[in-house]
C-alpha cells in the first residue's frame, strides 16, 4: 500500500469520474478513506489523541466554510477537500505504524527520486515534458505550467510529476532530512541527499529552496552542538523579536522576503500580506471561502503564503485548529519517551524536516496532491512518537487493556518480568 501511494505521485494524469477530477493521489485517498478509518479506530496499536481531534476539528471548521460561504453549490469541493486532507493523514496513521514501515517508505521516496532525477534534468535543459509526452496518447495529462513562464539563470523551470515547479520543488524537498535517517551507509546518504538537493534545485522556487536550506543549517547545528537544541531555539526566539522590532511587518514575512529571487517577488509578497490579512479580519468567523479576495486591480490572485490561505479560505478558527494540530504532533514527538536509538534519529530528522517546512510555507502555498502528502507527513509524525522498544524489537505501544468509554473505570496492571527479560541470577 505504502509503493502504490508513492507510485501515485509519479504519475502526472487526471482520472474523470462524470462532474469530477481528480490525479491518482486523490484516487488512493478516496478509496482508501473508510478503511483507513476503520483502522484508527480498531488497531490495537493505534490511540486517538490531541492532534486527530484537532485535525477533525479543522476538516470540520473547513467544511463549515464553505457551507457559510456557498451552501450546497459547492458540495463536490467539500467532500474532496475532506479526502485530499482528512483522507491523506488516515492513511498515514493506518500505514505508517513500525519503524520498518517509516524506512520502507522513505527508501521508497528515495527510489522513487532517483527515477525522477534524468527526467527532471531534461526538462531543466530542454523545456520538454517527457512523462507528458508518453501519456498524453492515454490520458489527460497534467497542464504544462512552465511553457510560458520566463527562464531563471537561463534554465526552465521544472514541474516534473506535479502540476507546478512550487509543488515539484517543495514535495521532493521534504524528504530531504527523512532519507538522510534510513539510510545506514554514509555514501548512501551523500548520494540520495546530493539527488534530494538537485531535484529542489531544479524547481527554481524559493519556497522550495528555504525548505532545503533550513534542513540543512538545522542538521549542520545539530552536528556540530552534538544536539545543543535549546541553546538554538533561545538563539532563535532571540532573532525573531529583534526583527519584529526593528521591521515594520511580522518578522516570518521580513525574513521570507529577503529570501526571495528578486526584491519585485519579495516587495508582492509584503502586498498580498497586507491585503490577505486584511481580508482575514474582515471575515474572521467562516472567511471567504472560494470566493475571490478584495485587492487591488494590479494585484495578482496568487496567495503567496499558505497560512494566510487557510486563514482566508476557513477564518481564524481554521488557522489556529491546523496549527494547533502542528503543534500538539510537534509536542508528542519531544515528549515522547523509551524510545530505540534508531526512533530517536527518525524523530531528530522527522522534527527537522517538518519544521522547515512549516517555516517555508509562510512563503508559499501547496495544492493538490501536494497538500496531501503534508497531511500524510502529519499523521507519520504522530505515529513515530508511540513506536517504543520492547525486548529489544521496536514496535508500536501496545494498547491498554479495553476499558468502557461510558464509566469512570480504571483498571491497573502490575507488570510481571517475564523469564526470558530475567536475570541471570534471577532465573538460577
Amino acid at each position: 500500500m505504502l509503493l502504490l501511494f508513492m507510485l501515485c505521485f509519479l504519475v502526472p494524469i487526471h482520472l474523470h469520474f462524470g462532474s469530477l477530477t481528480m490525479g491518482l493521489p486523490r484516487f488512493y485517498l478516496l478509496l482508501g478513506f473508510f478503511p483507513a478509518l476503520f483502522t484508527l479506530f480498531r488497531a490495537p496499536d493505534l490511540r486517538i489523541g490531541a492532534t486527530d481531534y484537532l485535525i477533525f476539528g479543522f476538516i470540520l471548521w473547513a467544511s463549515l466554510a464553505i457551507l457559510a460561504n456557498h451552501g450546497l453549490t459547492e458540495i463536490e469541493f467539500m467532500g474532496l477537500q475532506v479526502v485530499d486532507m482528512f483522507g491523506a493523514y488516515l492513511v498515514g496513521r493506518a500505514l505508517i505504524r513500525t519503524p520498518e514501515d517509516y524506512r520502507y517508505f522513505w527508501r521508497i521516496f528515495a527510489y522513487a527520486m532517483l527515477f525522477m532525477f534524468p527526467i527532471a534534468f531534461v526538462e531543466l535543459l530542454t523545456n520538454r515534458f517527457i512523462l507528458h509526452d508518453l501519456l498524453r496518447p492515454f490520458f489527460d495529462v497534467f497542464a504544462n505550467a512552465t511553457i510560458h513562464y520566463p527562464p531563471r539563470w537561463g534554465f526552465d523551470r521544472v514541474q516534473g510529476n506535479l502540476e507546478h515547479p512550487i509543488l515539484f520543488g517543495v514535495f521532493w524537498s521534504l524528504g530531504f532530512a527523512p532519507m538522510l535517517s534510513v539510510f545506514r551507509s554514509f555514501s548512501a546518504r551523500v548520494f540520495f541527499g546530493a539527488i534530494c538537493l538537485a531535484m529542489v534545485g531544479m524547481s527554481l522556487s524559493s519556497g522550495a529552496y528555504l525548505v532545503a536550506i533550513f534542513q540543512s543549517g538545522l542538521l549542520l547545528w545539530g552536528w556540530m552542538t552534538r544536539g545543543s537544541w535549546k541553546t538554538l531555539l533561545v538563539l532563535f526566539a532571540i532573532l525573531y523579536v529583534v526583527v519584529e522590532i526593528i521591521s515594520n511587518r511580522p518578522a516570518l514575512v521580513a525574513i521570507s522576503t529577503r529570501l526571495a529571487f528578486s526584491s519585485g517577488t519579495a516587495y508582492w509578497r509584503v502586498l498580498i500580506w497586507e491585503f490577505g490579512t486584511k481580508n482575514v479580519l474582515e471575515n474572521p468567523i467562516f472567511g471567504l471561502g472560494l470566493r475571490d479576495w478584495v485587492r487591488p486591480s494590479w494585484l495578482g490572485a496568487s496567495v503567496d503564503n499558505n497560512w494566510l490561505l487557510v486563514a482566508m479560505r476557513g477564518g481564524i478558527p481554521a488557522i489556529l485548529l491546523l496549527l494547533s494540530a502542528f503543534g500538539a504532533m510537534i509536542k508528542t514527538l519531544v515528549s515522547a519517551r523509551d524510545l530505540s536509538p534508531r526512533v530517536q534519529r527518525y524523530r531528530r530528522n522527522f522534527i527537522i524536516m517538518f519544521l522547515s517546512m512549516f517555516l517555508a510555507l509562510g512563503t508559499v502555498a501547496v495544492w493538490s496532491g501536494t497538500q496531501s502528502f503534508l497531511f500524510f507527513l502529519l499523521a507519520m509524525g504522530v505515529n513515530l512518537a508511540g513506536m517504543k522498544q520492547q525486548g529489544g524489537e521496536e514496535v508500536p505501544v501496545p494498547e491498554a487493556p479495553p476499558v468502557s468509554r461510558y464509566t469512570r473505570q480504571k483498571v491497573r496492571h502490575a507488570r510481571q518480568p517475564s523469564p526470558q527479560s530475567s536475570s541471570p541470577a534471577q532465573r538460577a
